[in-house]
């Protein structure tokens, strides 16, 4: 654009100089010199550099001003030049005039100095070329061949490992029990596999990770970056600061909002390299994920185990209180006992009839007054009081003064009572037990994960430099920056 405009310019300059010269000649030249009037041109200074339009009409228009020795008469209107006796072809040519030797002169003067002005500007336009040339060739020439030969001989090749993965498990699972301790965290599920996926791109780029992975490779070899103190832990390595620069230049990791694929680019100083560092941050990522939902699993597990001691603690006491009940009616179970005592009572009454058959048999041969008989009615009086005192504490009529146990309907009731809080407890620590062993299960299994769909290669090819493409990305760059500056320059060497 400089170029194009300096051209254009100097046509112009060039433009209105010849105009200035023809008009000039177009004055002085149909004219007929008439001997005795001088003529006047004037030359423009030789100091100028340049050659303004505005000079060249007063350098023409200058010949009134000079006038002969005679002064004509100021009232008389100068007449121009008649072009009558051109109009007319003449019998004979006439023969051509020569000029006086100082309108030669003069007119050889001009030339001239229109000819150093000529000179002028094309050396002018000629030095204006060389710098832009020279600037060009420093600015933009010399650069990009310093890039281009770092680039293909001093640069260190990098190489890229590619994997792509999404996350999947997350926290569905725990929010999708039925019990009743996994009902409290179901509002977790509401955690999508896009916060995960920002969640874990975060952390890849952060110094979590990096010491991490100090645990099981040497980021600082695979970087070139040398320690501080080698004797310390690598966590605690002033040079972690330089580790971590390197880091995020090396490491990049990507995420589509919309598919929720994780991209994760790593690159290193060599093939292998890059596959292992690619290949640990994938496991610590999937290490990371699986912590998100650790807490909320072991919380489970505790408030399950709670559940559990709770529910064994309140059978123990409830079995303390079965055995005191035993132990109060000396017997295993009242139901038993409650049967025992009905059978107990029909042999009583089959006792019953024989004794009063033997009685009456006895009053027939006997009499009332005989030893036998008062011995079969005292045997019969005490089989009936027993019978009387059983079918008391089977009917719950006895006193507890009356008989040593309770009566058979107290001792059912309560022992059904204590059956039925036993039978309940039971359940309950069934079901503790079952929540605690599936919270023990779910807190050892590994809730959520990175599924890796595209792992990642060995790169065989250097992914930088690419001479070509770098060297002309530079070569624009520079070129740009400096078609600004020339630009630039040359406006303000025009306002100037």
């Amino acid at each position: 654009m400089e170029k194009l405009d300096e051209a254009r310019a100097r046509e112009e300059r060039k433009r209105k100089a010849m105009k200035a010269k023809r008009q000039a000649q177009a004055k002085s030249a149909p004219r007929k010199a008439v001997p005795g009037e001088p003529v006047f041109v004037a030359a423009p200074p030789l100091a100028s550099a340049e050659l303004p339009p505005a000079q060249a009409v007063p350098a023409v228009q200058a010949k009134p001003a000079a006038k002969p020795a005679a002064k004509p008469n100021p009232a008389a209107k100068p007449k121009p030049a008649a072009p009558k006796p051109a109009a007319k072809a003449p019998d004979k040519a006439p023969a051509p005039q020569t000029p006086p030797p100082d309108l030669q002169a003069r007119l050889k003067s001009r030339q001239e100095a229109e000819a150093e002005i000529s000179a002028l500007l094309d050396a002018r336009e000629q030095r204006a070329r060389k710098r832009l040339g020279l600037s060009f060739f420093i600015a933009v020439i010399v650069p990009t061949l310093c890039a281009a030969f770092y680039l293909a001989f001093l640069s260190t090749p990098r190489f890229l490992a590619e994997a792509k993965f999404v996350v999947r498990g997350t926290l569905e699972l725990i929010g999708g029990e039925s019990t009743r301790f996994s009902r409290d965290l179901s509002g977790l599920s509401g955690l999508t596999n896009n916060q995960e996926g920002h969640i874990l791109v975060d952390h890849v780029m952060s110094q979590a990770v990096v010491e991490r992975l100090l645990n099981k490779i040497d980021l600082y070899a695979i970087y070139h970056i040398p320690r501080r103190t080698p004797d310390s832990a690598p966590q605690q390595d002033p040079a972690i600061e330089k580790l971590m620069a390197a880091w995020r230049s090396m490491v990049h990791v990507t995420m589509d909002s919309v598919t929720g694929i994780l991209t994760l680019d790593v690159q290193a100083y060599s093939a292998e390299n890059a596959i292992l560092v690619s290949q640990g941050i994938l496991d610590e990522s999937t290490a990371m994920v699986n912590e998100l939902t650790a807490r909320a699993r072991q919380d489970r597990l505790e408030r399950a185990t709670k559940e559990v001691e709770l529910a064994r603690a309140d059978l123990d006491n409830l079995l303390k209180q079965f055995e005191a009940f035993r132990n109060q009616q000396g017997t295993v179970d009242a139901n038993y006992s409650g049967l025992a005592l009905q059978g107990l009572v029909g042999l009583l009454r089959d006792q019953r009839v024989k004794l009063r058959a033997e009685l009456a048999t006895a009053r027939a041969s006997m009499g009332d007054d005989s030893a036998s008989t008062r011995t079969l009615s005292n045997r019969l009086e005490s089989l009936e009081k027993e019978i009387a005192d059983i079918e008391a504490q089977i009917d719950g009529t006895a006193s507890r003064d009356s008989v040593e146990r309770a009566a058979v309907p107290q001792s059912l009731a309560e022992q059904e009572k204590l059956e039925t809080q036993r039978n309940l407890v039971i359940e309950r620590v069934s079901r503790a037990e079952a929540s605690q062993s599936a919270a023990l299960s779910e807190s050892q299994r590994q809730q959520a994960f990175l599924m890796v769909f595209e792992p990642p290669f060995l790169p065989h090819i250097a992914t930088f430099p690419q001479v070509r493409l770098d060297t002309l990305i530079t070569f624009l760059v520079l070129f740009g920056f400096w078609c600004l500056v020339a630009t630039y320059a040359r406006n303000l060497r025009m306002h100037n």
